[in-house]
């Protein structure tokens, strides 16, 4: 999904989460846009940290980067998508 979408989609996300064992969360991030209902979905996140594998943020957007920095051991920054693939594969392997 991304900031783009309604809040039908966020919900439908929702759900999908709630039905995972785990979750990589990954966030393209653009400093100037609005994260939508995106945020609906990142604050049901928090409230399944447990769920939550691991999260990469690529790009630059506060919000987004101050809600996921609460996860410190998952969270990381990546500026490469050759890192982001290989943390996916991980994940996938996992």
């Amino acid at each position: 999904m991304d900031n783009q979408s309604d809040a039908a989609i966020a919900d439908l996300v929702i759900r999908l989460c709630d039905q995972m064992q785990s979750i990589f969360v990954f966030i393209q991030a653009q400093p100037e846009e609005p994260l939508g209902a995106t945020l609906k979905v990142l604050n049901h996140l928090l409230r399944s940290k447990n769920k939550i594998y691991s999260v990469a943020v690529m790009g630059s957007n506060l919000l987004a980067e101050r809600l996921m920095n609460t996860l410190l051991e998952k969270y990381g920054r990546e500026d490469s998508t050759d890192k982001i693939k290989t943390r996916i594969r991980e994940f996938a392997l996992a």
